[in-house]
């Protein structure tokens, strides 16, 4: 029996397909339980391929990929689905890594001029454009969490992916708060704990602010953009769990009703081996 872990060298009950779902805090959990050292691993790809700066694009779109197929519940080889994105996705992306670049540096020298100007005098207008500037970025934060996902499982063109993301940062506005304040959590963690957190940076900090905003964000995604695709085409989309199936099988699924094998299993000894 293995020290951790279940034990895989004896059969269990099987997993009945009309189990029931979670409830999406613990699905939440289970997922960063059962993916916590392959989002460690993500995390270090996505602080690597960011080095260049220009490629943080490219690099946030790979490891968006890998967050959505970790909360959908598709098998993966982790780094061959990051660095196939990444190099799928570079020419679309990169220009969008770019974007956010300038727009993070815009806002922040918007934010410290308009902000000096407000220290040690009362000013209507400037506390105003502030709080503009302030409510903007708000809302740029929340179409982001929409962009990446897209990018990284639809082909549809920046323009549209943009439409869509600034739309669904409304549709979702109450996950979209809370994927921020993880975000900002896990900011003030890094900015107060700095220089000691640079070491962690390339452990879990971005991938577990990546992890939840992939897993918040996505469903939306799914439900508005890629169910009504399939649903037009008089399809199923595939990444959908526990779906009902009407058609007939030859087989009877016994998954969850079945007693559990116990004792050991003997093999035959003779017969050929399949390569």
């Amino acid at each position: 029996m293995p020290l951790f872990g279940p034990n895989y060298e004896s059969a269990g009950a099987g997993v009945s397909k009309h189990e029931k779902k979670k409830k999406p805090l613990a699905f939440y959990f289970e997922i960063l339980g059962r993916k916590f050292w392959k989002i460690l691993f993500t995390n270090a790809l996505l602080v690597l391929f960011c080095i260049p700066i220009v490629t943080i694009g490219p690099a946030i779109t790979a490891a968006t990929q890998v967050m959505r197929k970790f909360i959908t519940e598709q098998p993966i080889f982790l780094w061959d689905e990051f660095f196939t994105t990444f190099k799928k996705e570079f020419k679309r992306t990169f220009l969008v890594g770019i974007a956010d670049l300038v727009i993070a540096f815009l806002f922040i020298r918007g934010l410290g001029f308009y902000n000096s100007l407000l220290r040690g005098q009362e000013s209507t207008g400037e506390t105003i454009l502030l709080i503009l500037m302030s409510a903007a970025l708000f809302f740029v934060c929340m179409a982001h969490l929409y962009i990446y996902p897209m990018l990284a499982s639809t082909e549809l063109r920046i323009g549209a992916i943009i439409k869509n993301s600034l739309l669904l940062s409304i549709v979702g506005i109450w996950q979209n708060i809370i994927s921020l304040a993880v975000i900002a959590g896990f900011a003030w963690l890094i900015w107060y704990t700095y220089p000691f957190c640079f070491f962690a940076f390339p452990l879990i900090p971005f991938g577990w602010m990546l992890y939840t905003s992939v897993f918040n964000s996505y469903p939306i995604v799914q439900k508005f953009i890629i169910n009504p695709y399939y649903e037009a085409k008089g399809e199923t989309n595939p990444e959908l769990r526990n779906l009902p199936y009407e058609e007939e099988t030859v087989f009877a699924d016994m998954g969850g009703s079945e007693a559990p094998i116990t004792g050991k299993v003997k093999l035959k000894k003779k017969g050929k081996i399949v390569k």
